[in-house]
Formats: structure tokens, C-alpha cells, sequence
């Protein structure tokens, strides 16, 4: 069964330069719990992850624009997300409430602010500076 994806470290996924994860691509995955993406990422399509039961963190590259509606909805173990754009993406809807209340977003520190005020990044209460970044 899928439990760790890190696209860009197999496969050769850099080197074809990824640049988007179609509709529902890992959905219902409830096994998988972690993820890394690729560098190249530029967008997320929607319902990706949603309801991979077991996902506790995932790593959103900093050139992901678009994530997609519904992308991480009914994650319930989801904890952490590390998301490394410094301008929060515009999504309608990513998280049911019962994901977004227990998730701590990680952000580039000068940004802090701007996914508090982001609509859908608002839904999560911790967020914090990215350690070291």
C-alpha cells in the first residue's frame, strides 16, 4: 500500500519537470502519510488528496499557484503543512473544519501574516514561521 510519496527524489518526476497533479490523482489514498512534491509544481488540481485518512504532512513547494477546491478535505490525522510560497494561494475551499482545526501551517516567516489573512488559510489557527526559513 501507497504510504510516502516524494515526487522528485524517484523517478526521475524532476528531471520531467511535473508542473500540475490532475483531479483526484491520490484521493482516498487512506495509507498514504506523508508528502513531498517537486520543485517544478505549479499547481494542484482539485480533491487530490482528499480523505487519505492517514496523511499527516505534506510539503507545498513555493512555485504551487493554484490548489485545487477540496485538495486536502476529510485529511482528519493531517498536522502539519509546510507550504514555502511566500504569497498564499486563492482556494475556495481545502480543508473540511475538522482538518483545518488541528493543522499547524508552516510558512516563510515574512508571510505569516498574509496567510492569516488569506480567506481559506484563515480556517487553520496555528500558523506559523517556517524553523529556518
Amino acid at each position: 500500500s501507497l504510504a510516502v510519496i516524494r515526487l522528485g527524489t524517484r523517478f526521475r518526476w524532476q528531471r520531467l519537470g511535473v508542473r500540475s497533479i490532475g483531479y483526484d490523482a491520490f484521493g482516498v489514498c487512506e495509507q498514504l502519510k506523508s508528502v513531498t512534491l517537486p520543485q517544478s509544481l505549479k499547481s494542484i488540481e482539485r480533491g487530490v488528496f482528499w480523505r487519505c485518512s492517514s496523511l499527516d504532512s505534506i510539503r507545498i513547494p513555493k512555485n504551487v499557484h493554484e490548489i485545487g477546491q477540496f485538495c486536502l478535505m476529510e485529511c482528519n490525522s493531517l498536522k502539519d503543512v509546510y507550504d514555502e510560497a511566500q504569497e498564499p494561494q486563492r482556494v475556495v475551499k481545502l480543508f473540511g473544519k475538522a482538518t483545518a482545526s488541528h493543522v499547524t501551517l508552516h510558512v516563510p516567516a515574512m508571510s505569516v501574516e498574509a496567510y492569516k489573512k488569506a480567506e481559506c488559510w484563515s480556517e487553520v489557527k496555528c500558523i506559523v514561521p517556517t524553523p529556518g526559513k
